[in-house]
């Protein structure tokens, strides 16, 4: 697998769109959909405004379709991290995979670009998992409106390391979109369709040149008709080693939850809910150190 999954658009531009695909290796269908993607530019040749890059992230697990090999590739983008990447003291293979994305990245960071996005692709390991994790929603307010799935505040805050933090204090536009289950063929296609919005609405490519997206679009509006559009954090249940976590079958992401709602158990006895709220990315994975989150309407 090659560190690169396609570049597209002159060097010089004012605009530079980076998808990072493969955090993990068990999510697969990000890496597909932007194969899908720079195969019909590649095709059609459309006249664009910016440079457009997608690379893959994590390929030693990719191969071995694991979610990582040591630790979790997306919980290292720190400073100190990656400065030690960047001197080449890897102490482990997710640092190795940091080293090698940085070396990519040095070749099209140098251009001062006005306008920059990062798009982060992933999948979920629980059903109906598809929304946007958003950064600084302010600033990027006027791209993540024209999505028409949720969109979760202040996760990011309660987790460390992460790709679109990072991104953000670089001065990105920058957000996470989780395009469904791991194993459901349609998360392609719809990791697909948030890149081609991102192409669209950002004024890299005009809509003549764009894939017919409408059933898509039209089958999400749906689909999310009855949730709120704006979610934010209330708690997140940390696993930790030798809790033996184990989530109670059925949940699905945007069940809704009362409080003291039997979620879980681990070896202290039963996981209970410590709020009402909406369920989000509960944990039917082995590994992982987020066992589920528990969302709701920001206050007004």
């Amino acid at each position: 697998m090659e560190r690169i999954i396609g570049k597209y658009g002159p060097p010089q531009s004012d605009l530079l769109i980076f998808c990072l695909a493969g955090m993990h290796g068990n999510e697969p269908a990000g890496v597909r959909a932007l194969e899908e993607v720079f195969a019909h530019l590649y095709q059609y040749r459309p006249p664009v405004k910016g440079r457009f890059i997608g690379l893959r992230g994590n390929i030693p697990a990719l191969a071995t379709h694991k979610r990582f090999l040591h630790e979790d590739f997306n919980r290292i983008w720190t400073e100190g991290n990656i400065r030690i990447a960047r001197e080449g003291h890897a102490h482990s293979p997710e640092m190795k995979e940091l080293k090698a994305v940085f070396e990519e990245m040095d070749a099209f960071m140098g251009h001062p670009y006005s306008q920059r996005i990062f798009l982060d692709l992933h999948t979920t390991s629980g059903d109906n998992g598809t929304f946007i994790v958003a950064v600084d929603y302010p600033h990027s307010r006027n791209l993540l409106d024209k999505f028409p799935v949720p969109l979760i505040l202040g996760l990011e805050e309660k987790l460390e390391g992460t790709a679109i933090t990072y991104f953000r204090r670089q001065g990105f536009i920058s957000f996470a979109l989780e395009g469904g289950l791991h194993q459901d063929p349609q998360s392609t296609p719809v990791l697909a369709w948030g890149i081609w919005t991102v192409l669209l609405e950002s004024g890299f490519l005009s809509p003549v040149y764009m894939p017919d997206l409408s059933e898509t679009r039209l089958h999400l509006r749906h689909k999310f008709a009855n949730l709120p559009q704006l979610l934010s954090l209330d708690y997140l249940h940390r696993v930790r080693p030798g809790d033996s976590f184990v989530m109670r079958p059925g949940f699905k992401n945007f069940d809704k939850i009362h409080e003291g709602q039997h979620l879980a158990d681990d070896r202290h006895g039963p996981v209970l809910a410590p709020s009402a709220g909406f369920l989000l990315m509960p944990l039917y994975q082995k590994e992982g150190d987020d066992g589920f989150f528990l969302v709701s309407p920001p206050p007004h």
